[in-house]
């Protein structure tokens, strides 16, 4: 999937108020695929995010365009992957004990 999609997608998220989230991740195509990759984005903001990052809740969310608009692409698309991988995964310090 790519920014030109429309549809429904699921994302890694970030809650940051009761009101606001960030698409960290995706779209994937379910849920199932999203839900791996949930504490590889949080420790990648937690480590290099705000300090409030910490605080707040991560998870997945369905997203549902309106006809004509685009699904939004995940803010660490770029960063650090869709998918993990051995430079992913170092990235974002794997392998450091769950931190």
């Amino acid at each position: 999937m790519n920014e030109t999609t429309t549809g429904i997608g699921f994302y890694v998220t970030a809650r940051t108020t009761a009101t606001k989230w960030l698409p960290l991740l995706g779209p994937y195509s379910d849920r199932e695929a999203a839900l791996p990759h949930v504490d590889r984005a949080r420790r990648y903001v937690a480590d290099h995010g705000p300090a409030e990052a910490h605080w707040w809740s991560y998870g997945t969310t369905k997203v549902t365009a309106k006809a004509g608009d685009a699904l939004p692409v995940g803010r660490l698309n770029e960063l650090i992957g869709m998918e993990e991988n051995e430079e992913t995964t170092d990235a974002v310090g794997a392998g450091d004990g769950g931190r």
